[in-house]
């Protein structure tokens, strides 16, 4: 028996006593006492475990902290990834842009302005009939159809969602398959959507942008015109939590400049009536040169990886009693893939005029097209290439980090577009340590309640 390579363990920020976390299975183990954790912790640094109680060792094996001596978890990891990446998926999933148009003119956008389209019905009939060729071709081993309606802000042309939803709809119940689909929206349009569109759309989740409270957000997005959103947003949100059973969850971008504004926007949800209706995540705000963007400069309010994840991981522990999870546990990947663009026989990002693509990042990008609806990929298109052939976890690096099993290799977008890694935060010890604690409190708190 020896020690996983994955495991992470460390001292609990607030909490009097220490973590043991395994990314590998996703397990982790409290333990309160400083000499029996040490004691454990020399164990498994020396692959000695003859000292350790039966109790303790059968914890640690079933944890995946300990394993079996032949066992190679690096191997077993890049097989799963290889597997998935060239077998056919039950759930196949398109990302469809109805338009490439704004209503908002966010400071940090990476997305062309002067390329706007929208999509027609022409071209709206050739996705359909895309789309049912890509299923045909899985020899019925697609079971589900998922749609994300994406942007630009799609619901500039909901005439064409509600289209489109209609027809994939009658195709999906032709072929005894279900459907869904989720969209990611700037939430400004929200109060035109009827509670029954809603229903007919098919839609359970919505992704939002708030970015901090109303004075910060209306600073960054705000509309063409200069108008702020903050207010009709927040209505917006009150509204669809009240009439649907949609899943919000919104998306607060943060850098330095606002990351105490999260504080006074959980506070103003909460206020508001809303909090115990929607998820909240928190994203770093990033040197858009990453996508060829020009929202960078020397003197950038930007965080570093390891900046952001230990800053935000330490304030989802101050603000614990707030009862809210913006910085969760990432579960290990079972499919070993950082998403759908690593998979060749996945499902694309199809822009308003047909164009296929390989991630959503891309679109506002021409060179990086990978085909078109009416032809198909194209084997020599570049960004084709370079995501079929990309193989971040060949990386020396990602080889030795302990996050690989939560990460994949990080964003394939980014590889392609810089040839460097998109490393996450939760390559970082201590990020993960306060994730773990943060996570192990709200599962208390839970316990207590129900007490």
């Amino acid at each position: 028996m020896k020690q996983s390579k994955y495991n992470i363990l460390g001292k609990a920020k607030i909490l009097d006593g220490y973590f043991i976390y395994n990314s590998f299975t996703g397990k982790y183990l409290y333990i309160d006492d400083n000499n029996q954790f040490f004691h454990i912790r020399t164990a498994l640094n020396s692959n000695d475990f003859n000292e350790l109680t039966s109790d303790m060792r059968d914890k640690l094996e079933k944890m995946g902290c300990i394993i079996e001596s032949t066992r190679n978890e690096y191997s077993e990891f890049s097989y799963r990834k290889m597997q998935s990446r060239y077998s056919y998926n039950s759930d196949t999933s398109f990302t469809i842009l109805p338009t490439t148009g704004c209503n908002f003119s966010c400071v940090y956008c990476y997305e062309n302005p002067k390329n706007i389209k929208y999509m027609d019905v022409d071209t709206a009939n050739a996705v359909i009939k895309y789309i049912a060729n890509d299923i045909s071709s899985q020899s019925g081993n697609s079971k589900h159809l998922s749609v994300c309606w994406y942007g630009g802000e799609p619901l500039l042309n909901i005439s064409m969602i509600e289209y489109l939803t209609d027809e994939l709809n009658q195709f999906c119940d032709w072929n005894e398959m279900s459907y869904s689909s989720s969209m990611v929206s700037n939430g400004y349009l929200l109060d035109q959507v009827t509670e029954n569109q809603i229903k007919d759309l098919k839609i359970e989740h919505v992704q939002i942008t708030l970015d901090g409270a109303e004075k910060t957000h209306n600073s960054r997005r705000q509309l063409k015109c200069g108008k702020g959103t903050f207010k009709k947003i927040i209505e917006n949100i009150k509204k669809i939590t009240e009439y649907s059973s949609v899943a919000v969850n919104l998306r607060v971008n943060i850098d330095k400049s606002n990351v105490d504004d999260l504080e006074l926007l959980i506070g103003h949800l909460e206020k508001e009536g809303v909090l115990n209706g929607v998820s909240i995540s928190v994203a770093p705000v990033v040197c858009a040169t990453e996508y060829s963007g020009a929202y960078c400069d020397e003197n950038s309010d930007i965080f570093t990886r390891p900046d952001f994840g230990l800053t935000m991981s330490t304030k989802q522990i101050e603000l614990a009693d707030k009862r809210v999870m913006f910085q969760t546990l990432p579960r290990p990947l079972k499919s070993g893939s950082f998403c759908r663009t690593e998979a060749i026989r996945s499902g694309n990002v199809i822009d308003p005029s047909g164009v296929l693509f390989g991630c959503w990042h891309d679109v506002s990008f021409p060179d990086r097209q990978i085909g078109t609806i009416n032809d198909g990929k194209k084997q020599t298109a570049c960004y084709l290439q370079k995501y079929a052939m990309q193989n971040p976890i060949d990386n020396s690096e990602c080889k030795n980090c302990k996050a690989l099993p939560l990460c994949g290799g990080g964003c394939p977008s980014v590889t392609a577009e810089t040839g460097r890694l998109a490393c996450h935060d939760w390559k970082y010890d201590e990020t993960m340590v306060n994730l773990v604690e943060s996570t192990y409190i709200k599962k208390m708190e839970k316990k207590d309640a129900n007490c």
